[in-house]
């Protein structure tokens, strides 16, 4: 009888093992819904871990490994619990971190594709705070900031020599010459009610969407959400009106930026 018990604990005992081995894969769409079709641009193979945890691990369609991390719970909904790093297409680490209860934190550690790091964070449930430090490919660091809850408190600015110069925001959004109040006057001077929308007493809001240029020219006007098209058109058209805005930036740098202007027609 004793040997029997224990033949049998050594039973149960490996198939529980081997159970817990076993991975479980899904396919996902471009939308990522589940697939059984050749239509996958995805898939994940889920693995359970020590303490109740799994390991997640994403893969492309070609094969190479898109992301893994680790969870304390995959269902009803994933929680994000413990190492993540995400990789490029040509296997480069291209982010390291940790999170606590789905919210980032500790450090991360951003990369570029040749493996240069670029970014350094700390983050304390979810916001950052402490240093945010960011790299030149050699090392050097570019640019060293102080948050406290996300908040922008202090930083300097390097040049590729480490030689600190005068500080500028990392991102500056566009701005309209003069600013919104002048933005705003601008609408309202030029602002045309179309006739036949009066007269029927159509009235709501228009979000015109459009790309504020390097050089801050304005481009690929259009409408993310309508009214109808005599009020769309004289939307359009107002900010076809606009002059050049003063361009973004980004580390001191022009750049194209999206942009969403809401105009509200309304009859009193």
């Amino acid at each position: 009888m004793k040997i029997f018990v224990t033949i049998l604990l050594v039973v149960i005992y490996t198939a529980s093992a081997s159970a817990q081995a076993v991975p479980d894969t899904v396919y996902l769409d471009k939308d990522k819904k589940k697939t059984t079709s050749q239509d996958y641009v995805v898939y994940l193979v889920t693995t359970p871990i020590a303490d109740g945890k799994f390991t997640i691990e994403i893969f492309r369609k070609n094969g190479t490994l898109l992301s893994r991390g680790t969870f304390s719970s995959v269902k009803p909904e994933r929680i994000k619990e413990g190492h993540f790093t995400y990789f490029a297409e040509n296997g480069v680490k291209m982010r390291d971190c940790y999170f606590k209860q789905n919210q980032i934190e500790g450090e991360e550690l951003l990369f570029d594709t040749l493996g240069h790091l670029k970014l350094r964070s700390v983050f304390n449930q979810g916001k950052l705070n402490g240093n945010r430090t960011e790299y030149y490919t050699t090392g050097v660091i570019k640019r060293d900031e102080i948050y406290k809850d996300s908040i922008f408190v202090s930083g300097n600015c390097y040049n590729k020599k480490g030689k600190k110069v005068k500080f500028f925001s990392r991102d500056i959004l566009p701005e309209y010459p003069g600013g919104e109040k002048a933005m705003i006057a601008f609408v309202r001077a030029n602002l045309k009610y179309p006739k036949a929308d009066m007269d029927s007493n159509i009235q709501g809001r228009v979000v015109v969407k459009f790309i504020v240029e390097a050089d801050g020219s304005i481009t690929n006007i259009d409408i993310a959400k309508g009214v109808d098209a005599l009020i769309d058109e004289a939307a359009m058209d107002i900010v076809r009106q606009f002059p050049k805005f003063i361009p973004g930036t980004s580390d001191g740098k022009p750049i194209r930026v999206s942009f969403a202007l809401p105009i509200v027609f309304a009859l009193k």
